[in-house]
């Protein structure tokens, strides 16, 4: 509903402003423009319009501003998110260090801009299991936002989520919850329940349960992910199978076959329908599948499920030429 509105308003506005070929005084909102729809649809899970909007605004950018302007640190950090979730990591880290660099000499060290860099650069870097270098700089940037902004900021709610994880993957789980917990109640305070920052919330709180083996509350905080994501971004979003994958990997360790096998091809389906199949999360869930397989000694379906994930990066890696 909201967000195809906002896609209409957005193709007409870039159809009313022009193209790359704009006046000078058009290319700025015009790339302005292309931004928004790009995170549009790297909301929505379709990364492959997302950078070829992003694509476009930095070209905008760059021949209006020059490749050392805080615009252009934007755009950069924008489409370091959308390589990182496709998984294309070497333009990842390349691109969030970009962004950082020219934001810390453009509007200093201390700027709340400074903070989403880094941020995203410590996401990148926990992703990585590069656990040191993420909490430096997780700790860098909430000390940014609670000093600009106040300590009750949605941003800090967004670090707080980051830092949540990353502490979880410590093995420091009181750590872990009290970030959850406080920004949950950050968000909710800001956006209220029915928000996809809620759904992020709960399934980083189902993750730290089950990693101490609280089964019955992680299935609960996942359920309630799941209910919540397809509400608001439908049946064919990414994150959904991403949460099929983890409540599949939960009914694994609680010893609940049937339910994960089931889980990880309702994954696969969201995958293959909507979103295209050169996606890390069709790879997770095809590797977790063939984890499974191998388990209960079904070798011949595992060996096909690694193919399928092997021909799903090679996706992935083609698309680098893209």
């Amino acid at each position: 509903g909201s967000f195809a509105a906002a896609e209409q308003r957005y193709q007409k506005l870039v159809h009313f402003i022009g193209s790359e070929d704009a006046t000078r005084a058009d290319r700025s909102g015009l790339a302005t423009v292309l931004n928004n729809l790009s995170v549009l649809y790297t909301t929505t899970g379709r990364y492959s319009e997302a950078l070829r909007e992003q694509r476009r605004s930095l070209k905008l950018i760059e021949k209006e501003f020059g490749s050392r302007h805080p615009a252009t640190a934007t755009c950069l950090n924008n489409l370091a998110e959308i390589y990182r979730k496709q998984g294309r990591t070497f333009e990842t880290e390349l691109l969030c260090q970009q962004s950082l660099d020219i934001r810390l000499d453009t509007v200093g060290p201390n700027h709340p801009e400074v903070a989403v860099s880094l941020n995203n650069l410590a996401e990148y870097y926990r992703e990585q299991n590069r656990l040191d270098e993420a909490e430096e700089l997780y700790q860098w940037a909430l000390d940014i936002v609670t000093h600009s902004l106040g300590d009750e900021h949605p941003d800090v709610a967004m670090i707080l989520n980051n830092l949540g994880l990353l502490r979880t993957a410590q093995g420091d789980y009181a750590a872990a919850e009290q970030c959850h917990d406080r920004a949950l109640k950050l968000i909710r305070k800001h956006h209220g329940d029915e928000h996809p920052a809620v759904s992020t919330a709960l399934n980083n709180l189902a993750l730290m349960c089950q990693s101490q083996g609280d089964y019955t509350k992680a299935c609960a905080y996942f359920e309630q992910a799941l209910e919540l994501e397809t509400r608001l971004m439908g049946d064919g979003h990414p994150n959904l199978a991403l949460y099929r994958h983890n409540l599949a990997r939960l009914f694994e360790e609680a010893g609940d076959s049937e339910a994960a096998q089931r889980e990880y091809n309702l994954g696969l389906a969201i995958m293959g329908r909507d979103i295209g199949p050169a996606s890390p999360v069709t790879v997770k869930l095809l590797e977790g599948l063939a984890n499974f397989s191998e388990r209960y000694r079904l070798h011949g379906k595992a060996r096909a499920l690694r193919a399928r994930a092997r021909r799903v990066r090679s996706q992935i890696e083609q698309s680098l030429l893209a």
